[in-house]
């Protein structure tokens, strides 16, 4: 029953939980699209829940970069979930466009069409009753997706509201994709960079989702920065979880990152915890950059 609620609020839709957003801002926003001035690149992997049998793993990949005309920017993601009996994959493709809202900042919107892939092996569930016809067959399902954001950035901060897919399925119900802001999910983020002095500086930041059926997730944040070249961050989310998130400027280009996720909940005597690690590299080719190391 546990896993059954657990992939009825994930699968679908390119919303699954990502401890390092504030890393990769643009994989909860489209309308972050070329925020880094200059083709960034991003990849991570997502252990849900360690040492839970039939636990979740994610894999999540982007890229976003503006163009020569600099109020245009494209973007790319895609990424896999693999849960007990389920797996769900997909693509979208990003078109933002954005303006300068003041002298160094910019305000933008970005639609970010899609297709989603949902399959389910029932016929791996372990039942009471060996060959129960109910669990006898696979399902394969292709669904649109059609997501949307808004966001306003600059040096010190950012803000954004976004939609991940405005097309809903119910998949136990096995229900066709439908046009429904109703059953959407909804992000709102924020943050602000605090600078202490020449080399430490501090970020809070927040990520609120919202869904009729989660009600809302809220995620607050605080990062540590030494040097713009070591990270440290520190997270509450209100699902009674915690986490710590380090990273490493490698050079001006190249970052990873290691969180941990450790729950407070009854599920948490069950697992270890959750492990997320990721690199991001940024094709620096702008001199004047929204911050290329940190921010």
């Amino acid at each position: 029953a546990l896993f059954c609620g657990f992939v009825l609020l994930m699968t679908a839709q390119n919303d699954f939980i990502s401890t390092q957003y504030i890393h990769n801002r643009y994989a909860i926003n489209p309308a972050f699209a070329g925020s880094r001035e200059g083709l960034s690149v991003f990849g991570s992997h997502r252990q849900q829940w360690q040492g839970l049998p039939g636990s979740t793993a994610s894999q999540l990949f982007t890229g976003h970069a503006p163009l020569r005309n600099a109020n245009i920017a494209l973007g790319v993601s895609a990424w896999h979930q693999k849960f007990q009996i389920a797996g769900n994959s997909g693509i979208s493709f990003t078109y933002a466009y954005r303006f300068k809202a003041t002298t160094d900042s910019w305000f933008a919107l970005a639609a970010a069409p899609g297709v989603a892939f949902r399959t389910s092996d029932w016929s791996s569930a372990h039942t009471i009753e060996p060959g129960d016809d109910a669990f006898a067959s696979n399902e394969n399902i292709t669904s649109p997706m059609l997501g949307f954001g808004a966001s306003w950035y600059g040096k010190r901060f950012f803000t954004g509201f976004s939609i991940p897919s405005l097309f809903y399925s119910n998949e136990f119900e096995n229900q066709k994709s439908k046009f429904s802001l109703g059953d959407a999910t909804y992000c709102v983020t924020a943050g602000f960079l605090f600078e202490i002095n020449d080399r430490w500086s501090v970020q809070p930041a927040f990520l609120l989702r919202y869904n009729k059926v989660m009600d809302e997730v809220v995620d607050i944040d605080a990062t540590l920065i030494y040097n713009n070249l070591l990270m440290l961050g520190v997270s509450y989310r209100t699902t009674s979880e915690a986490s710590v998130t380090a990273a490493i400027q490698l050079d001006r280009r190249l970052r990873a990152a290691y969180s941990y996720d450790y729950s407070f909940g009854d599920i948490g005597k069950y697992h270890s915890g959750s492990h997320e690690i990721s690199l991001q590299y940024d094709f620096v080719y702008r001199t004047k950059s929204v911050n290329p190391k940190f921010f």
